[in-house]
C-alpha cells in the first residue's frame, strides 16, 4: 500500500489518460510480499489480484495497466519478473520527471518569492513617499494658515494706521484751516467799517436799479403782450390767408360772411356797450371797498381795449381780401381769355388738317368704291366728333352762364362746403372771443396780482398778526441768524473799540472774536465727530455686506473675491492659490492674469479670455 501511494505521488508527469488508466489498476491490485519458508522471494513487489474469494486457487484474468494491453492467459507464477521491472521502469521515470517537476517548482516558487519581495519593498517605499508626502502637505497648510493669519493681522495693521494717519491728518487740516479762519476774521473785521459804507452804497444803488428793473419788468411785460396779440393776428392773418388761396369762390363767400360777420360784430358790440351803461347807470357808485372799484376800472379799461383792437382789426382784413379777390378775378378773367384764344386755335389747326387731308383724297382720283365707303364712314364719324365736341361747348357755355346768373342773383345762396367754411369761420370768431375773454382775465388778474404785492411790500407789522407754531424750522433758522448776527454785532463793536484805542494801546484779539472762533471750533468739531460716526458705520455695514456678499459668491459659485483699491477685484478659485487668480479692473474694463502668460493658469484658461475678449464683455 505504501508502494501504491508512492506510485500515486509520481504521476504527476504523466498525461491525463495514463494516470486514469494507472489509477484504476491499482485500487483493483494490492502489493505484498510473499514469503516462504521464512524467507523473502525478494524486495519487487508482486501483483495479485484483489479477491477475497480464493477458492480453488484459480487465476482471474488481469489487465496491463501499463502496456494498456487487453487481458491474457496468465502466466505461471514462476516467471513474474517482466511485469515488475517494467513498473521499475515507470517508477524510475516518474522519479526522473518528478525531479524535473520539483526543479521547475522550485524555480517558479523562487521567482514568485523574488516577486512577492520587490512588490513587497515596492509597496514599503510607495506608504513611506506617501506619509512623507502627507507630512509634507500638513507642514505646507499650517504654514499657509500661519501666513495668511499673519498678513491678515499686518493688514488690519496697516489700516489702523492708515486711519489714524488719515485722522491726524484731518485734525492738522482743520487746526490749520481754524488758524487761517481767525487771520481771515481779523483781517476782515479790520475792513469791516470800510465794507459797512461801501455796502451802504450798494444798497442805494441795488434800490436805484431795482426800481428800474421793475420798470423794465412791466414794460417788458406790456410789450410781450402786444407781441403775442401781434403774434396771434399774424397767424391767424396766415391761416385765413392759406384758406382764401383755395378758390375764387370760397374767398367770395367769406367775404359775404365777413361782411355778416363783421355786422354781427358791431351790433353785439353796440349791444355790450349799451348793456355795459345800462349796468353802470345801474349799479352807479355802489362799490364796496377801493379795491372793488379799482378791480373795476381795470376790467373796462381791459374790455374797452379789446373791444377796440376788435373793431380795428376787421377793416385791415377787409381790405386785404378785397385786393385779393380783385387780384384773383383778373388772374381768372386772363385765364378764360387764354383758354379760348387756344381752343380757337386748335379748332383752326384741325380745320387746315381735315381740308389738307381731302384735297390729298380728292387729287388721288381712281379709288375704287371700297375706300370710298371708308371715306364715307370716316367722314360720319368726324361728323359725330365735332356734333359731340359742340355739345360739350354748349354745356360748358351754359354752365359758366349759370354760375354767373346765380352769383349775381342769388349772393347770400351757399351750398354745402360754404356751410362748412361758415360753421368753422363762426367756431374761429368764438374761439377768438373766448381768447380775447380770457387775456381780459389774465390782465386782471395780473394786475390784482400786482396790487397785492404791493400791498404786501408796504404792509405794516402793527396791522398784521401771523399765527405760528412755537418751536418751527423757520423759527429756528430765524433764531440762528439772530445769534449769529449779534455775534458780530458784539465782535464789530469791540473792534471799533480796540481800533478807537478805548480798551488800551496793546493789540490784542477782542473776547467776541475769540468766542466766536471758539464756538466755530467747537461746531467744526461736532460736525468731524458726526463725519467720523457716520464714517465708521458706513465702514462697519460695507465690511459686513461685503463679508455677505463674498461668502454667498463662495458657496454659490466657488470663487473667493478679495477687494483691492482703486475699484479692482482679485478673484480665486476655492481649489486654487494666489498664483491662480485672475484681477479684473472695472473702472479701466480690463483683466490680469496671475504668473503673467507663460503661467500654466494663463493657457489654461487662454480661449476664455480670447472669448471675453472677443465679445468685449469682460467681467
Amino acid at each position: 500500500m505504501a508502494a501504491c501511494k508512492h506510485i500515486r505521488t509520481h504521476l504527476d508527469g504523466f498525461k491525463p489518460q495514463e494516470v486514469a488508466s494507472l489509477n484504476a489498476g491499482l485500487e483493483s491490485f494490492s502489493v505484498i510480499h510473499v514469503t516462504k519458508r521464512g524467507q523473502s522471494l525478494g524486495t519487487d513487489p508482486i501483483l495479485f489480484p484483489n479477491n477475497n474469494n480464493n477458492a480453488g486457487n484459480r487465476l482471474q484474468p488481469t489487465y496491463d495497466f501499463l502496456t494498456s494491453e487487453g487481458p491474457a492467459t496468465p502466466p505461471p507464477r514462476a516467471p513474474s519478473a517482466p511485469p515488475i521491472s517494467a513498473l521499475r521502469t515507470a517508477v524510475v521515470k516518474i522519479d526522473q520527471s518528478n525531479e524535473i517537476i520539483r526543479g521547475d517548482l522550485n524555480s517558479v516558487r523562487a521567482l514568485e518569492k523574488a516577486a512577492v519581495e520587490e512588490q513587497a519593498r515596492r509597496a514599503d517605499a510607495l506608504e513611506s513617499d506617501k506619509r512623507f508626502l502627507y507630512e509634507k502637505q500638513k507642514e505646507l497648510g499650517d504654514k499657509l494658515a500661519q501666513t495668511k493669519e499673519t498678513t491678515a493681522a499686518e493688514k488690519q495693521d496697516l489700516e489702523r494706521q492708515e486711519q489714524v494717519g488719515e485722522r491726524e491728518e484731518d485734525l492738522r487740516r482743520i487746526s490749520e484751516e481754524a488758524e487761517t479762519k481767525t487771520k481771515a476774521l481779523i483781517q476782515t473785521n479790520q475792513e469791516l467799517e470800510e465794507e459797512v459804507g461801501l455796502k451802504n452804497r450798494t444798497i442805494d444803488d441795488l434800490r436805484g436799479k431795482l426800481e428800474g428793473v421793475d420798470a423794465e419788468v412791466q414794460d417788458l411785460q406790456e410789450a410781450l403782450l402786444r407781441t403775442l396779440k401781434v403774434l396771434q393776428k399774424q397767424l391767424s392773418e396766415q391761416a385765413k390767408n392759406r384758406r382764401q388761396a383755395a378758390e375764387l369762390k370760397a374767398l367770395r363767400d367769406e367775404k359775404r360772411s365777413l361782411e355778416l360777420g363783421k355786422l354781427k360784430v358791431l351790433d353785439e358790440l353796440r349791444e355790450e356797450l349799451s348793456g355795459a351803461q345800462v349796468q353802470i347807470s345801474k349799479e352807479g357808485l355802489e362799490f364796496h371797498s377801493p379795491e372793488s372799484l379799482a378791480r373795476a376800472l381795470v376790467e373796462e379799461r381791459v374790455e374797452k381795449a379789446a373791444l377796440l383792437e376788435r373793431a380795428g382789426r376787421a377793416n385791415p382784413e377787409l381790405h386785404e381780401k378785397e385786393n385779393v379777390i380783385q387780384e384773383l378775378e383778373g388772374e381768372e378773367s386772363s385765364s378764360k381769355d387764354a383758354k379760348a384764344r387756344q381752343r380757337m386755335e386748335r379748332q383752326k389747326a384741325l380745320a387746315l388738317k381735315e381740308a389738307q387731308f381731302l384735297q390729298a383724297l380728292y387729287n388721288q382720283g381712281g379709288f375704287d368704291e371700297q375706300k370710298a365707303q371708308r371715306i364715307q364712314e370716316l367722314e360720319g364719324m368726324l361728323e359725330a366728333y365735332k356734333a359731340e365736341i359742340e355739345e360739350l361747348k354748349a354745356t360748358v357755355a351754359a354752365f359758366q352762364g349759370t354760375e354767373t346768373a346765380g352769383s349775381k342773383k342769388r349772393p347770400l345762396e351757399v351750398n354745402g362746403n360754404d356751410e362748412r367754411l361758415g360753421e368753422l369761420m363762426r367756431r374761429n370768431r368764438q374761439l377768438q372771443d373766448d381768447i380775447m375773454h380770457l387775456q381780459q382775465k389774465e390782465t386782471v388778474l395780473n394786475k390784482e396780482i400786482e396790487a397785492l404785492q404791493f400791498r404786501l411790500t408796504s404792509m405794516e407789522g402793527t396791522s398784521t398778526r401771523i399765527l405760528q407754531l412755537k418751536d418751527n424750522p423757520t423759527a429756528r433758522e430765524q433764531a440762528v441768524k439772530v445769534s449769529e448776527l449779534k455775534a458780530l454785532k458784539e465782535e464789530n463793536a469791540a473792534l471799533l473799540a480796540q481800533l478807537e484805542g478805548r480798551e488800551g494801546e496793546l493789540r490784542m484779539v477782542p473776547r467776541a472774536t475769540l468766542e466766536n472762533v471758539r464756538a466755530e471750533v467747537k461746531a467744526m468739531e461736532k460736525l468731524v465727530a458726526e463725519k467720523e460716526k457716520r464714517m465708521a458705520r458706513l465702514k462697519e455695514i460695507w465690511t459686513a455686506k461685503s463679508l455677505e456678499f463674498r461668502e454667498a459668491v463662495f458657496s454659490l459659485l466657488g470663487y473667493k473675491i478679495d477687494f483691492l483699491p482703486s475699484g479692482r477685484v482679485r478673484v480665486t478659485h476655492m481649489f486654487g492659490n494666489d498664483s491662480q487668480s485672475i484681477e479684473f479692473d472695472g473702472d479701466k474694463g480690463t483683466m490680469k492674469v496671475a504668473g503673467g502668460p507663460d503661467s500654466l493658469f494663463h493657457k489654461e484658461i487662454r480661449n476664455q479670455c480670447a472669448f471675453w475678449m472677443a465679445r468685449q464683455s469682460i467681467p
